[in-house]
């Protein structure tokens, strides 16, 4: 079906399936399968939502996770299940993220920087928390999909803009920390000042 631009319909071949929350490519691009019709006697049909970011994160191990997703914008009344009458100033979106290992370890208040490929790099890139996670809604046999309410909220000096991972120098989390620190590098002090008095603050200069 090609009634709407974002969101497809399919129907498998007889005998064969889908499964909720897999990733299909179609005309060079990921989809998320979203939906699916219990009756699959003859033939499976489901539906399709194109998947308009890859969101990265560090796991629990420090490894870089990257999981295509489906970013919308949650900042209409009454979108997040928040009292209206609430003033809340910051963008709120939402990440649909198909059932894995990885995204069933998502926490609350875990972070995370999304924005344009365009900014990376910036002081620009925007980051935002988790601040409502629902898991239940849209499972079948044990697959789908996940859906996460972010806030926007600062960025720190933890955060890869570069890579667009937030937290990635924290520790205990970041892949830094699985090389050895100093290995294969060495540090020579080119200043020459070899005293620095209690209380006060020296700037040495090294070169590596």
């Amino acid at each position: 079906s090609t009634q709407s631009y974002e969101s497809k319909t399919l129907i498998s071949l007889p005998g064969e399936t889908f499964h909720l929350g897999a990733i299909v490519w179609w005309q060079s691009a990921p989809w998320m399968i979203v939906s699916l019709d219990m009756q699959d006697e003859v033939y499976t049909r489901a539906t399709m939502t194109l998947c308009n970011y890859l969101l990265k994160w560090i796991n629990k191990d420090g490894n870089i996770i990257e999981r295509w997703c489906i970013l919308e914008d949650k900042n209409n009344s009454g979108s997040s299940g928040i009292d209206d009458n609430l003033t809340v100033g910051d963008a709120r979106i939402q990440v649909r993220l198909a059932k894995d290992e990885e995204s069933r370890q998502i926490t609350r208040d875990q972070r995370f920087l999304i924005d344009d490929e365009d900014v990376t790099g910036s002081g620009d890139v925007v980051a935002y928390e988790v601040t409502k996670i629902y898991r239940a809604g849209n499972l079948y046999r044990g697959e789908g999909t996940y859906r996460y309410i972010l806030q926007e909220c600062n960025r720190t000096s933890r955060d890869n803009t570069e890579l667009m991972i937030a937290d990635y120098y924290d520790i205990p989390y970041s892949p830094v920390k699985k090389d050895t620190l100093g290995e294969g590098y060495s540090l020579k002090i080119l200043s020459n000042e070899g005293i620095v008095a209690i209380n006060s603050s020296s700037e040495i200069t090294v070169q590596i």
